[in-house]
Order: structure tokens, then sequence, then C-alpha cells
């Protein structure tokens, strides 16, 4: 009983370390997309405030 205990706990040990690299290895990833997709949100955002503010300029500069 307590030997099969201690072998269950040395097998679940790499186990362990599996999951944590693997919660890692998801909030890394889930950073690097929150990252991009504030990226790609802050471009488009520039994409359709930009011309507003050239067509403006040009229209007062008229």
């Amino acid at each position: 009983m307590f030997r099969s205990s201690t072998v269950r706990g040395v097998t679940d040990h790499p186990v362990s370390l599996r999951s944590l690299f693997a919660v890692v290895a998801v909030v890394t990833v889930a950073t690097v997309v929150a990252i991009v997709a504030t990226a790609a949100v802050v471009s488009a955002v520039f994409a359709v405030v930009l011309p507003v503010f050239a067509i403006s300029a040009v229209l007062v500069g008229w």
C-alpha cells in the first residue's frame, strides 16, 4: 500500500510537470494571440481613422 502510493507519487510527478508546461504553453500562446489581435485592432483603427483625417484635412485645405 505505502510503496504503491510512493510509486504513484513518483509517476504523478512528471505528469504534473507536463501539465505545468502545458499551462505555460497555453498561457504563452494566448498572450501571443492577444498581442497579435491587439495589433490587428490598432492597425484596423488606424486604417479607418487616418483616411478620415486625410480627407478632412484635404477638405479643410481646399
